[in-house]
């Protein structure tokens, strides 16, 4: 039942859409038997009447296809805009739902799975409800309807056709055995297949493989993911035509001993035009029960999706947020026996630490200490495990995301560069700054001159990953958009890394002036910068080892030196 909820809360569906399809689903199956029993009246008038008496039903008989053409294409028109509404709105909240998982879950779901799980299973999904309900429903009232004509018209040889019934429903009843297993199967490698392109074809991944193994191993191990969804594609087909055979065959055996057995029991009781009608009833029934046992075969499938959707979204914690909003533009950090875990592993532990407003704070130690942590609980990507933290003495738990996005700027150690213009990767998130505001950014991020030799200038597309930039282009480009926020509390993660000496100092010097009055708080392994901050901590092991002001650089940066070889 939860997982019914989960889906009923993650689609949206127009219901007088829906209420068009059921009513045209209605009228459809209703009038699908009568063409039949205008049949039967044309063969009781005779031949002679044909074209005297009967010509208005002859002229019925051949427009009914015309008809019920029609009728099929506005319902087939109103049931995939149904289908595809459904398949909008369940891939509108999944990737909804996927932003507000914290960090781990982009850790632990590579990009293929997330792929498969928002774009083609959910469209899967979506076709399942369509099939499931909207023919189920057809089915039912199709079978409603040709059985009331039936004992109308003959009531023994409607009790005899459902007692050989049974005999059409054999290899539905199999197929359901016989190619579940294998969809699932098939389901998997597809989900392996998208995550083996995603990971090594994109320009990052392409050249390392290239470099180290010609992409001789990939192919081969992608050539047996492709070979594995074929071998069960194909062990299903054969499956499903071996079914349809027996179909075949007991769709043409059953009328032969229908009309033997009812001949044996009634010889001189056997009306020709009923017995012609009631042989387009048994393919007609034969049909619904084979199409309402696909229809129900497709049901485990329909739950092996949800369950994969519906646990797919509940994995790892959302990064939820309250509704307060942060109103002063002077923000104090505090942090309260903070303690985070990853993998049942202490990353930070008990981390008591106050940051007050306009400081400037550098944190140093080595790799995996736990220093990019403490960035990623201020910014909120992901949540202590233990402990609290707060901006100007409220939890940062009850602020809004809005406050998150107008107070806080967090630029990440690897940045982020979009297959796009340099101007719409410098004003991404920025897009009212006007073209003087991208050219004092480029200016103090010292891109600038980097731009203006090139022949698009700001219209120069960056290629996937920055790819037609150095890594500290990328990194300057990166920084130009700090230059465009203006917000209280500045989070920096190794901004510098790949830049040269001088860069560096010209580029922290400049930031720390322009951000005077903001809250920065840094993330380095060069001890060097520490001489351009208010103050410096030390994490070891994932806890705060030593602090200090940055009274006596000299004496700072030896202390540290000391503190990191011991």
């Amino acid at each position: 039942m939860s997982k019914i909820i989960w889906l009923k809360n993650n689609i949206d569906i127009n219901k007088w859409n829906f209420i068009l399809i059921v009513c045209l689903t209605l009228f459809s199956s209703v009038i699908i038997p009568m063409p039949s029993l205008v049949l039967k009246k044309i063969i009781d008038g005779g031949f002679n009447n044909v074209f005297k008496e009967n010509i208005h039903l002859v002229i019925l008989y051949l427009l009914s296809p015309v008809f019920l053409g029609i009728v099929s294409i506005f319902l087939s028109k109103y049931s995939i805009t149904f289908s595809e509404e459904l398949t909008n709105s369940l891939q509108k909240n999944l990737y909804k739902n996927t932003t507000k998982k914290n960090i781990d879950f982009f850790i632990n779901n590579s990009s293929g799975i997330i792929t498969q799980k928002i774009v083609r299973e959910s469209g899967e999904l979506s076709q399942y409800i369509n099939s499931i309900t909207i023919n189920l429903i057809s089915q039912f009232i199709t079978l409603v309807t040709t059985i009331y004509i039936m004992i109308k018209l003959n009531y023994i040889l409607t009790i005899l056709i459902f007692l050989f019934i049974p005999l059409y429903l054999i290899p539905t009843i199999f197929s359901k055995k016989l190619t579940l297993g294998l969809n699932k199967q098939s389901l998997d490698e597809r989900s392996k297949s998208l995550q083996n392109i995603q990971e090594t074809l994109n320009i990052g991944t392409y050249m390392t493989i290239k470099l180290l193994t010609g992409f001789k191993k990939e192919i081969e191990e992608f050539t047996g993911i492709v070979k594995k969804i074929s071998y069960y594609n194909i062990k299903r087909t054969v499956r499903i035509e071996f079914l349809n055979t027996l179909n075949s065959i007991t769709t043409t055996m059953l009328p032969i001993l229908i009309f033997f057995l009812y001949l044996y029991m009634f010889p001189n009781d056997l009306d020709i035009s009923v017995f012609i009608v009631f042989l387009t009833y048994i393919n007609i029934i034969g049909n619904i029960f084979k199409n309402s046992f696909n229809i129900l075969n497709k049901i485990p499938m329909f739950f092996q999706i949800l369950d994969r959707l519906s646990e797919y979204t509940s994995e790892y914690m959302d990064v939820s947020y309250g509704k307060e909003t942060i109103t002063d533009k002077k923000i104090d950090i505090k942090f309260e026996n903070v303690g985070v875990e990853k993998n049942g592993k202490k990353i930070l532990n008990n981390i008591n630490l106050e940051i007050k407003s306009g400081e400037k704070v550098i944190i140093v130690g080595e790799s995996g200490s736990g220093k990019t942590s403490i960035l990623n609980l201020i910014s909120r990507f992901c949540l202590p495990k233990e402990g609290t933290i707060k901006f100007n003495n409220r939890n940062i738990l009850n602020f809004n995301e809005e406050s998150f996005i107008d107070n806080v700027y967090y630029a990440i150690q690897e940045p982020t560069l979009f297959n796009k213009s340099i101007r719409k990767n410098i004003l991404y998130g920025n897009e009212n700054k006007n073209n003087e505001d991208l050219m004092i950014a480029s200016k103090k991020s010292y891109i600038y001159e980097d731009v203006q030799k090139l022949q698009e200038k700001y219209d120069t597309v960056i290629g996937e990953s920055g790819f037609n930039f150095s890594t500290g282009q990328k990194q300057r480009v990166a920084i130009a958009r700090i230059f465009l926020k203006n917000k209280p509390l500045i989070l920096l993660d190794e901004i510098t890394a790949s830049l040269d000496k001088k860069n560096e100092q010209l580029i922290l010097d400049t930031l720390l002036d322009d951000f005077k009055d903001s809250t920065c708080i840094m993330v380095s392994h060069n001890l060097f910068n520490i001489k351009y901050f208010d103050r410096v901590i030390l994490i070891k092991d994932g806890r705060i080892e030593w602090q200090s002001k940055v009274e006596n650089y000299e004496y700072c940066l030896e202390k540290l030196k000391s503190m990191l070889r011991s």
